[in-house]
C-alpha cells in the first residue's frame, strides 16, 4: 500500500483504519472504496497470505554492496526473508521489525541459542566462535550465523525454540483471527 504516492503515479491508494476501507484513486479516471468488512472471509485470508508473502519476498530484495558493486549473496537474502518471518512468528504486533537508532544488527538470539544447545556452549562462547567463524571466512556474523542456520540440527533447535516462544496454550488462535475477518463491518 503505497502512503507517498511517486511524482508520476496513476493509480495510489490510501487506508482509512477508522471505516476500514482502501480507497484507490486513478488519475484522471476517478476513484473508487473497497471495504474491507464487506468482503468474504476466503477473500480476506487470501489477501494476508498474498501480503505476507509479497513482503517476506520483498525482503531478499538486497540491494548491491556499496563498496563491492556485488549482488546480496543467497545467504545475506535468506537472512533479510528470515529476520522478518522470525519478527512476525514473535507475535510482535508491529509490520516492521524496530529499528535501532544506530550500531549493527544485533545477531539472531534464537539462532545464537540453537547453537549454543547443539554444541553445548554457553552464549559468551557462541558470540566468540560466530564472531571468529565470520572472520576465518570473511562473512559478517549474521552471514555466517545464516550459514550455521542451514545444519538440520541448529534448524531443528531453532524452530524448536521458536515455536516454544510464541506458543500460547490458552489462546486459540483460529478462533482469534476468524473473530478479527469478522470484526470488520
Amino acid at each position: 500500500m503505497q502512503v507517498k504516492p511517486k511524482s508520476n503515479s496513476v493509480c495510489t491508494s490510501v487506508f482509512d483504519a477508522a471505516s476500514k476501507t482502501l480507497t484507490f484513486k486513478v488519475l484522471g479516471a476517478g476513484e473508487c472504496a473497497l471495504r474491507i468488512g464487506a468482503t468474504a472471509p476466503e477473500v480476506q485470508f487470501e489477501a494476508m497470505v498474498r501480503g505476507f508473502n509479497q513482503r517476506c519476498v520483498n525482503a531478499a530484495a538486497l540491494g548491491r554492496d556499496k563498496d563491492t558493486g556485488k549482488s546480496a549473496t543467497p545467504a545475506e537474502k535468506f537472512a533479510g526473508v528470515k529476520a522478518l518471518v522470525d519478527h512476525y512468528n514473535s507475535g510482535s504486533a508491529d509490520w516492521s521489525p524496530a529499528r535501532t537508532a544506530s550500531g549493527p544488527k544485533p545477531l539472531d538470539a534464537i539462532l545464537l541459542a540453537a547453537v549454543g544447545e547443539v554444541t553445548g556452549k554457553p552464549p559468551e562462547v557462541v558470540l566468540a566462535l560466530v564472531a571468529k567463524g565470520a572472520e576465518t571466512h570473511k562473512l559478517t556474523g549474521h552471514q555466517y550465523l545464516a550459514k550455521l542456520a542451514t545444519s538440520p540440527a541448529v534448524g531443528k533447535v531453532a524452530d524448536r525454540l521458536r515455536a516454544e516462544r510464541v506458543a500460547a496454550p490458552d489462546l486459540d488462535i483460529d478462533a482469534e483471527i476468524e473473530g478479527m475477518m469478522g470484526d470488520d463491518e
